[in-house]
């Protein structure tokens, strides 16, 4: 059995978080590193970064199947505090849309 969208989506995203802290663990200067070491390890970090923004909102704009699916969407919506992003009425969109959908109401 293959699986689903939503949970590849959400394997993609448990993915990018787990190399940005690996990277973090890693690679983070100690306190009081020179300002070129810093600026050096926040340049390698920003894709990481941009890698797990992307996968968190691929996750929040997947529909979800089961309660449990939404259930990792809001998970994923408020570990990202995706309630700051611009657009995070339109993310809120998507899981109302899926506990109408789950509940058998029209989204």
């Amino acid at each position: 059995m293959t699986a689903s969208p939503f949970a590849m989506k959400l394997a993609a995203f448990r993915e990018a978080k787990a190399a940005y802290e690996r990277h973090k663990v890693g690679c983070e200067p100690p306190p009081g590193a020179s300002a070129d070491d810093q600026l050096a390890y926040e340049e390698a970090y920003t894709p990481l970064v941009s890698a797990m923004s992307d996968a968190g909102l691929a996750v929040v704009q997947c529909p979800a199947l089961s309660l449990d699916d939404l259930a990792d969407k809001i998970e994923v919506f408020r570990a990202e505090d995706m309630h700051e992003y611009e657009a995070a009425g339109d993310l809120i969109d998507y899981l109302v849309d899926d506990a109408r959908m789950l509940t058998g109401r029209e989204p």
